[in-house]
C-alpha cells in the first residue's frame, strides 16, 4: 500500500544504489577533468615522471606563474599591502596588455611539445607512455571550457598550412605531405562544441 511505497522511497533515499554512486563518481571525475587545474596537474606529472628532463615543458609553467603573480600583485596593490611604484605599475600593465599573446605562446608551446616528446622517444630519451599521456593532455586542453587558445592556435596553424599549400612556392610533394599531415591530425581532434570562455 501507500505506507510500503513511502518506506521504500525512504530506504532508497537513505541507501542509494551502487550504480547511482558509480554514476555520481563518474560525473564528478568528468567535472574534475574539465578543470584547467587538473589539466596542469597531469602536465606536471607527465614530465615529472619522464626519464629525461624536458626544458621546453618549463615554458608554460613559467608563463602561467608570471600571469598569476601579476594578478596577485595587483590584489596586494589594491589592498594597499604593497607599495605602489612605477616599476610595479609598468610591469603589471605590460603583462595585462600582453595576456592574450602570452596565452597564445603557451598554447603554441603545448602543441609543439607533442612532436618534441615523440622525437625524444625515437632518440632513446623518452618513455613509450609519455606520448599517449601527453595526447590525453592535449585533448583536455583542446576541449577546455575556460581557455579557447589551444583550439584557436590549432585552427590558425591549419589555415596557415593550407594557405602555404596553395602558394606557387610549395612543390607538389610538399602539398601532399602537408595535406596528409593535416588529415592525420584532424582524425585525432575531438569535435568542437560551444564553450563559455573566460578570456
Amino acid at each position: 500500500g501507500p505506507v510500503s511505497v513511502r518506506r521504500r522511497l525512504r530506504f532508497e533515499a537513505a541507501h542509494p544504489s551502487s550504480e547511482a554512486g558509480v554514476t555520481m563518481n563518474m560525473d564528478g571525475m568528468r567535472r574534475l577533468l574539465a578543470e584547467d587545474n587538473a589539466h596542469y596537474l597531469l602536465f606536471v606529472l607527465i614530465f615529472a615522471m619522464a626519464p629525461a628532463p624536458v626544458t621546453l615543458a618549463l615554458v608554460p609553467v613559467f608563463l602561467f606563474a608570471l600571469l598569476h603573480s601579476t594578478v596577485y600583485t595587483r590584489q596586494l596593490v589594491t589592498r594597499q599591502q604593497l607599495p605602489v611604484t612605477d616599476q610595479v605599475l609598468r610591469l603589471t600593465s605590460y603583462i595585462d596588455r600582453n595576456t592574450r599573446t602570452i596565452l597564445t605562446l603557451i598554447a603554441l608551446n603545448e602543441i609543439f611539445l607533442m612532436p618534441a616528446v615523440i622525437l625524444m622517444l625515437f632518440n632513446g630519451y623518452g618513455s613509450i607512455v609519455t606520448p599517449f599521456l601527453y595526447y590525453k593532455f592535449l585533448i583536455l586542453r583542446y576541449c577546455s571550457n575556460r581557455n579557447p587558445y589551444n583550439r584557436t592556435v590549432f585552427r590558425d596553424l591549419r589555415i596557415r598550412a593550407e594557405q602555404f599549400c596553395l602558394s606557387p612556392s610549395c612543390p607538389q610533394i610538399g602539398q601532399s605531405i602537408i595535406r596528409g599531415f593535416i588529415a592525420f591530425v584532424l582524425r585525432f581532434c575531438p569535435p568542437e562544441a560551444p564553450q563559455n570562455y573566460v578570456y
